[in-house]
């Protein structure tokens, strides 16, 4: 009988071998197991189903969601004859504590694009010509498959740079889910980058033999290496390469226990966020300092908003965002109008912005409301600020990068891993610091529904450490570098 395909599994974004999850047991789920069968092109460790408890008699197990911490999985693969459910299952997987990169909306489709065109063709007519441009140049062609949101980019950035040294006349290509929303502005104006592609780690791993290297900088795990010709003038990468496989060795990570004991470890050898990427000294990463270039195209849009004098906060998980994605970092959004009313009564002539996304809660009694804008124009904002007020996050680690001050809190996540020596890095009561015991790093490890580490500072507290900058330095402003004059 012939058999009709009305799904087709997203080949081109799985790795051969992989060991799969299909969520949803449903139709579209079911030919996915189907074509894996007739194939073997991956092996299914089973479906992810809400309704698991009344599902039988399939070949592979059924569980529920909340059992996928326990599983051993490369990806997981959402399967839903509806592209609303699709998206809403992505983000429920996100929140049980799945990196983005580990799941694939694949279904359902219409058209599947496949070349039937050799190489050479492909070079004129499709996006493997990426790689072999960056080839055909005088240049040495590498790529990175990197983080996209805003503080771990600007973490993978301090990796990019130390290999770019080490590999003079290299030409970069960057990896990343998500990749144009923030990589544009963090890597804007550097001389090395070659161009930034659309594509999860699946992607990255199937360009990577079009490269003279190809890395994954979040576990730095090396897919391809190609120094044929090349050895002498590259032997410092070399050496660095292979310096970082030995480092490995000693200090590789579960992936489950990641967050929490990279975190310790790099505290207890007297390393932040950023000297732990150093892999032992392999790489040149001496300090927490990121090359950063502002896109002064955007000088224009501030210089029209006429602010004065003014300091910055964010709400949420550090780029801003509504109150229901609610992450145990988070500081409650109800201290934030009694903050705004303190500082605007202390300091009447100093403007209140709120950065954020476009459908960031609104605090009430702020000045000015900067949300939903592209960040490269948000850079000048937070670089004139006198102030930014935040959670750790993106925003704080793109403001110190700028030389602005940041007063920020701390709870689950380490200050003493993610904390700047020069910001004013605050923190309350005795239980912080649990970022990563726990797969599910959204939500408190105690079971909290407010984590205490974060309930424990108060308005008051984080109104008398503004205070005390805000009057120590007079509410100067800034010049364009964000530095006090």
């Amino acid at each position: 009988m012939q058999q009709n395909y009305a799904m087709l599994f997203p080949f081109e974004k799985v790795r051969a071998g992989s060991r799969i999850l299909i969520y949803g047991a449903g139709a579209a789920g079911q030919e996915c197991l189907r074509q894996m069968l007739l194939t073997g092109y991956a092996e299914v460790v089973g479906f992810l189903d809400r309704n698991a408890d009344k599902i039988s008699n399939l070949v592979v197990p059924v569980y529920r969601p909340e059992k996928l911490q326990e599983l051993d999985y490369d990806v997981v693969i959402v399967a839903f004859q509806k592209d609303a459910e699709n998206s809403k299952i992505c983000q429920y997987i996100q929140r049980l504590g799945v990196p983005p990169e580990k799941i694939i909306d694949g279904l359902p489709r219409k058209v599947v694009e496949c070349s039937i065109w050799s190489k050479a063709h492909d070079e004129e007519s499709n996006h493997v010509s990426r790689a072999y441009e960056a080839a055909s140049e005088e240049k040495f062609p590498v790529a990175f498959y990197v983080a996209s949101n805003i503080g771990d980019a600007i973490f993978c950035k301090s990796v990019v740079d130390a290999f770019v040294k080490l590999s003079p006349s290299c030409s970069v290509d960057l990896y990343a889910p998500n990749a144009e929303a923030f990589l544009p502005t963090i890597y804007y104006g550097e001389s090395y980058l070659h161009g930034i592609f659309e594509g999860n780690r699946a992607v990255f791993q199937r360009e990577a033999s079009h490269y003279r290297m190809a890395l994954d900088v979040s576990n730095l795990a090396l897919e391809h290496l190609d120094l044929s010709g090349c050895e002498a003038e590259y032997k410092a990468l070399h050496h660095a390469l292979h310096e970082i496989q030995e480092w490995l060795k000693v200090h590789s990570i579960p992936s489950s226990l990641t967050g929490f004991v990279t975190a310790a470890r790099a505290v207890y050898l007297g390393q932040n966020c950023y000297t732990w990427r150093n892999c032992g000294g392999a790489l040149p990463i001496h300090d927490m300092s990121v090359h950063l270039c502002l896109d002064e195209s955007y000088r224009e849009f501030f210089d029209n908003l006429h602010f004065g004098r003014y300091i910055t906060l964010n709400y949420a998980s550090g780029n801003g965002s509504k109150r229901e994605d609610y992450q145990a970092k988070q500081w409650s959004f109800e201290y934030y109008p009694h903050l705004v009313q303190q500082l605007k009564k202390e300091f009447p002539s100093i403007d209140v912005v709120q950065l954020g996304t476009a459908d960031a809660e609104k605090i009430p009694g702020a000045d000015h409301y900067i949300l939903g804008k592209n960040l490269a124009f948000v850079e000048h904002v937070l670089c004139h600020s006198l102030l930014h007020i935040d959670i750790e996050g993106g925003l704080v680690h793109l403001a110190t990068q700028f030389g602005t001050k940041c007063l920020v809190l701390f709870g689950p996540t380490r200050d003493d891993f993610f904390g700047y020596p020069q910001n004013i890095n605050l923190k309350a009561g005795a239980c912080h610091g649990c970022f990563g015991i726990y797969p599910d790093f959204r939500v408190c490890a105690r079971g909290l529904k407010v984590p205490a580490c974060m309930s424990a500072i108060t308005p008051e507290m984080v109104m008398e450490a503004a205070r005390k900058y805000l009057e120590s330095i007079g509410g100067a402003k800034k010049n364009q570098r964000g530095e006090s004059s």
